[in-house]
C-alpha cells in the first residue's frame, strides 16, 4: 500500500495512529463480517452467442479441458475482485 500525505499537515500522533492501525492489518487475520450478499456470475460456453471454447482452445493449441479450466479461473479471479469474500 502507498499512502501519500502532506508532512506538514500531519502530526506525529495521527501517524503513530496509522502506524499501528497497519501494522494490525499486516498481522491479519482481519474481523470481516459475512458477506451481505452472493454474487453469481453466469457463464456459458458452447451456445449461439457466447464464445466458443473448442475454437479457442485449437487456436492456441490446448485441450478444451485446459481452456476451461482457464476461463473457470478467469471467472474467479474476476468475482474476487468484485466482491471479494
Amino acid at each position: 500500500m502507498l499512502l501519500r500525505f502532506d508532512p506538514l499537515g500531519v502530526d506525529r500522533e495521527q501517524l503513530g495512529a496509522l502506524k499501528r492501525l497497519a501494522d494490525e492489518i499486516a498481522q491479519g487475520p482481519l474481523e470481516m463480517p459475512d458477506p451481505a450478499r452472493r454474487w453469481t456470475f453466469p457463464v456459458a460456453f458452447e451456445a449461439d452467442g457466447r464464445p466458443q471454447l473448442r475454437n479457442v482452445a485449437r487456436a492456441t493449441g490446448q485441450s478444451t479441458a485446459h481452456r476451461g479450466q482457464v476461463a473457470a479461473e478467469m471467472v474467479k479471479e474476476l468475482g474476487s475482485r468484485i466482491a471479494p469474500t
